[in-house]
């Protein structure tokens, strides 16, 4: 759950980065300036900001993936295995019930 929250999250950073380019922001920067404009500087600063907070969301919440994934699989072999052993002793605790069964029915 935590991972699907992130991805969400990241996509809202990397959406608003991509798409932060507002028409002003464009006509801004097809304008000549002398020196630098400062709208389009603070506006590539903060698009710059989104992608990175966005790149990392994604990468943290495919890395959650992972150890969950991981966890998840390691929990669910052992389990099997341990059903499977206990599956295996209570077979042979009846084959072993029967057997007895078996040689009381001789004797009598």
């Amino acid at each position: 759950m935590t991972s699907l929250i992130l991805t969400l999250e990241s996509s809202i950073f990397l959406l608003k980065s991509n798409l932060g380019i507002t028409p002003s922001t464009i006509s801004q920067i097809s304008t000549t300036y002398i020196d630098y404009s400062k709208p389009v500087a603070k506006g590539f600063a903060s698009q710059s900001a989104d992608t990175r907070v966005g790149v990392i969301l994604i990468l943290s919440s495919f890395g959650i993936c992972i150890v969950v994934l991981s966890v998840a699989q390691w929990y669910s072999k052992n389990l099997t295995e341990r059903i499977f052993k206990e599956r295996v002793e209570i077979i042979e605790k009846e084959a072993a019930e029967i057997e007895e069964s078996k040689k009381e029915i001789k004797k009598e």
